[in-house]
């Protein structure tokens, strides 16, 4: 992964925005080792714009940004380091940085219209809106972003950022979350570790956010065939939000997720003051053929809030989480009430749950569940340092509905984020180009 570090042997792309914009149809460009940023002082919309208003025919393609250094203006910051409005875009081992604004959604990457597919993988990526975001504005091309892998990437936000935090700087930023959906499918994100998000004036603090929105007009838009698996959620107000109906309009609705084998690490401390926050997952109107199963959760707000329509075929097991503030719940009452109002026939079986208060009570026709009083009963291997695999003593090892150990394959998960936060992944060195003389530069011209 390229780093700011790097940037004094890079060639530099600056000016106003867009810094780097394609024609309609341009296709098969490669990037590799450039810092593409705004003149000092400049306010950048979009560094990188590909294929806005270019109809689907005309779409750009087959675009690769490998090793890049895409930033904002450290003093006035940038609303977003891409737009990949194009089909067959990849942005590799990049770090792309230094995107706010005070009332302004920001990102690293945001797709509107790309057809896809997407590569994102193994970049440093820090926004203070959404980091990285599929959906969210209006197109007139009946299309949806599709086929996203989203691998190995680290989605940070400063502490210098957080208003109450002794580092902030004392620019005001809009904060937002981690990763949104708003309209894709077939989505893969893995072994990503997403760091350091909270709840401000934007939004609650969820740093998963899995809601589709088709901006009142594109009834065809769904947020669909998603896979979040061996990922850490750190150091955030709450989990994940999920919705099935959209509330700008009629779309295409949000359904088939698989959420499984990630470690959540909730601590409220991120969350919105005043607020009721540590939540791991909300739930709302009929979110259907949601599969959360295998996560190891490490929270102390509930484990689940639901509202509206009831969501179909849910699964929730094979989970370890803690009871929290409220447990399952919505305004039906806790435990039973909402498993069978908001959740009619949910599969919610061999979750180890962490609870001192006696709940176990509400949860009646629901017994094939192990609950326990304190998290030094779950058997891991050293909670207070952070190791959250279960000891070979674990009585719930190969105790899972599947015969696997409950909760997160942590080895696994250790396995697909081990180059996440370092980008320093092991790839084979390309051997250097056969001719070493430099390149004469034009009179007139900066070698950088």
């Amino acid at each position: 992964r390229a780093s700011p570090a790097n940037a004094s042997a890079m060639p530099k792309l600056a000016g106003d925005w867009p810094i780097v914009q394609t024609a309609f149809g341009a296709h098969h460009y490669r990037f590799v080792g450039i810092e593409i940023k705004p003149s000092p002082g400049i306010f950048s919309y979009a560094n990188v714009y590909l294929g806005e208003n270019a109809s689907l025919a005309n779409q750009p393609h087959h675009i690769i940004f490998d090793r890049t250094y895409v930033h904002g203006d450290p003093n006035v910051g940038g609303i977003r380091g891409f737009l990949l409005d194009a089909n067959n875009v990849a942005v590799v081992d990049s770090y792309v940085s230094g995107f706010w604004h005070n009332e302004n959604d920001t990102q690293t990457i945001l797709s509107c219209a790309g057809t896809g597919p997407f590569k994102i993988s193994n970049n440093y990526l820090e926004a203070a809106g959404e980091n990285t975001m599929f959906g969210g504005c209006g197109t007139a091309f009946i299309v949806t972003p599709s086929d996203i892998e989203i691998r190995s990437n680290y989605y940070f936000k400063p502490r210098s950022w957080k208003q109450n935090d002794p580092s902030y700087d004392g620019k005001f930023r809009l904060i937002k979350n981690s990763f949104e959906l708003k309209h894709a499918q077939r989505v893969l994100a893995e072994g990503n570790v997403f760091d350091q998000n909270w709840g401000g004036q934007g939004q609650a603090g969820y740093a998963i956010v899995l809601t589709v929105r088709g901006e009142g007009y594109m009834t065809w838009a769904p947020v669909q065939d998603i896979t979040f698996r061996r990922n850490i959620v750190r150091n955030t107000g709450r989990g994940s939000v999920i919705t099935g109906l959209d509330d700008s309009g009629p779309s295409a609705g949000g359904q088939r997720m698989h959420i499984y084998d990630n470690l959540w690490q909730i601590d409220w401390d991120w969350g919105v003051a005043g607020a009721s926050n540590g939540d791991f997952l909300a739930v709302f109107d009929s979110a259907d053929d949601i599969w959360v199963e295998h996560n190891t959760v490490d929270q102390k707000g509930s484990i689940m809030q639901s509202e509206g329509l009831a969501n179909q075929r849910f699964v929730l097991r094979n989970n370890i989480v803690q009871y929290g503030t409220y447990g399952i719940t919505s305004s039906l009452g806790a435990g039973t009430p909402t498993l069978n109002g908001d959740f009619p026939g949910i599969d919610f079986r061999k979750n180890v749950i962490i609870d001192n208060q006696g709940n176990q009570q509400y949860y009646s026709g629901y017994p094939d569940n192990f609950w326990v009083s304190s998290v030094s009963s779950v058997g891991f291997v050293n909670y207070s340092a952070g190791d959250f695999r279960l000891s070979a003593a674990s009585p719930y090892n190969n105790a899972a509905t599947d015969g696997r150990d409950i909760g997160a394959d942590i080895d696994a998960v250790n396995a697909a984020t081990s180059c996440a936060v370092s980008g320093q992944c092991g790839g084979v060195t390309p051997p250097p180009p056969a001719d070493t003389t430099a390149p004469s530069v034009p009179a007139g011209l900066s070698a950088t």
